[in-house]
């Protein structure tokens, strides 16, 4: 099948006059008339964008879809959501950016350049959508969803080094597989797992037996967005590439800052006010890595990584963390999924990298007098989303679809109703996993106690957000040597 051929300006007019209309005003080929029969329909919105508004069928070949003054072009159209957490980015990726499939018996005959994943995102044409709604809805209510911008994307020489990176991660992998097993096909579930923690922008997903493909990391896709839109991140001074050089970095990092007290690391660093321990120590690794500024989210190489730096403080008794929110959970979404390994629970999680200042301390020393160890960079053990993971999923999403969702006022020891101190209405607490038996729970959070933004079949509650126990947390620091 022929490819269809644009001009660039007359496609970038086309593209910017549908700028504010839904995708319904722009569906003139009816393509909603398929959510009459089917309540999900993947993809719908990139149907309506592909065949409505720039006029060609869909495109199930390998082949980048479009041609644009005479360059091959792949379109993505991809949803946007307003973020859920108080964020000065704009909007937020709803999901990672799938490209193409992972194909064992090609890929490893395959250079990074001469790849069909390469020939994918070389040249990118991403049209964006607003998901304005703030639960799951069915296709049909993808026509009320606006389009709100595109982006020629191309990515810097930098990025394209870390594409190549962890494209060939995968490919070696597969490699490696293939030379030491006779039956490779069997190790193929071994891909994403062994992997997670050296990929820096892509990911594997679903796992085997279904088919995997490569895909951008949501928080890539998210400074991406919000880049095109606009909105500006600093740079560090040092080229960061791989996620082997980010821990090369960090051993650097601890040569020159090891032995100095938060109180001289802060005089080393320019920075002035204490400020919240957690502010604190995220406004120190800031700056040891270069930046002028104070937050983890204003760095661009730390907002692609979706990092989450904590400061620890080391006791004789080893490192103690609290409890740690982790992000918000869409509760109709979580009963809709029907498979943990594709929940956007699992997506967001595969994502987070924690890092670890860690200081010694002494007891009922004072904060600033700690004293600066080195770093520990960690992800999730497969046990930790297997298991754990796993459970709380299936415990929110059974409750979701089955109905069971309770929200029930607290009572006091003499059956009498407990009332919040502050805002003085009725304490409530719902049936949603909690942290006595789950290593993840959720935890509903608001600005005070009359903040119950969700309703959810007749029942008001907080926003919930999903939390990680501490003392697991604890334990593997505890476990996992320094960088």
């Amino acid at each position: 099948m022929s490819r269809i051929e644009f001009e660039r300006d007359s496609l970038e007019e086309r593209l910017r006059d549908a700028i504010g209309k839904t995708l319904g005003e722009i569906d003139t080929k009816d393509v909603f008339r398929r959510t009459e029969t089917a309540k999900k329909i993947t993809g719908i919105a990139g149907d309506v964008v592909e065949q409505s508004l720039l006029g060609f069928p869909s495109n199930p070949s390998r082949d980048p879809d479009i041609i644009v003054d005479g360059v091959e072009v792949e379109l993505k159209t991809t949803g946007l959501r307003r973020p859920r957490r108080r964020t000065d980015v704009r909007y937020e990726a709803k999901e990672p950016l799938t490209i193409t499939a992972v194909s064992p018996a090609t890929i490893t005959d395959e250079t990074f350049r001469t790849s069909h994943f390469w020939r994918k995102v070389e040249h990118l044409l991403l049209v964006y959508y607003e998901y304005t709604s703030p639960t799951t809805v069915p296709a049909s209510a993808y026509r009320d969803f606006p389009l709100v911008g595109h982006d020629f994307h191309h990515f810097t020489d930098e990025e394209v080094e870390t594409l190549r990176a962890d494209w060939e991660l995968v490919r070696d992998h597969i490699q490696r597989l293939k030379d030491t097993h006779d039956v490779p096909e069997e190790y193929y579930p071994t891909l994403s797992s062994a992997l997670r923690k050296r990929l820096m922008f892509l990911d594997t997903s679903p796992k085997w037996p279904h088919k995997p493909r490569f895909r951008i990391k949501r928080a890539v896709l998210t400074n991406i967005v919000n880049k095109s839109m606009g909105r500006q991140y600093e740079s560090i001074p040092r080229r960061i590439t791989t996620m082997a050089v980010f821990d090369d970095e960090l051993r650097r990092l601890t040569r020159t800052y090891v032995g100095r007290t938060v109180r001289e690391l802060m005089a080393d660093l320019g920075l002035e006010g204490g400020g919240g321990a957690k502010s604190l120590s995220e406004s120190i690794v800031v700056r040891m890595f270069g930046a002028r500024g104070r937050r983890v989210g204003n760095v661009d190489l730390f907002s692609k990584l979706n990092l989450v730096v904590k400061s620890t403080r080391l006791t004789a008794d080893g490192a103690n963390v609290e409890d740690t929110k982790l992000f918000p959970i869409d509760l109709v979404q979580t009963g809709e999924e029907t498979c943990f390994e594709e929940s956007a629970i699992h997506a967001e999680m595969n994502e987070i990298h924690f890092l670890f200042a860690i200081f010694e301390t002494q007891v009922g020393a004072d904060r600033l007098d700690d004293v600066f160890v080195g770093f520990k960079h960690l992800m999730l053990s497969d046990d930790l989303f297997e298991v754990e993971l796993r459970r709380t999923w299936q415990e929110v999403h059974d409750l979701m679809a089955e109905g069971r969702l309770r929200v029930t006022t607290e009572l006091d020891e003499h059956g009498m109703v407990r009332y919040t101190k502050r805002t003085n209405v009725p304490r409530t607490r719902t049936n949603l996993p909690k942290s006595r038996q789950y290593t993840f729970f959720l935890r509903g959070s608001g600005r005070d106690a009359k903040d119950k933004v969700l309703s959810i079949d007749g029942l008001s509650l907080y926003r919930q957000d999903l939390w990680i126990k501490g003392t697991v947390l604890s334990r593997l620091l505890n476990d996992e040597p320094y960088v």
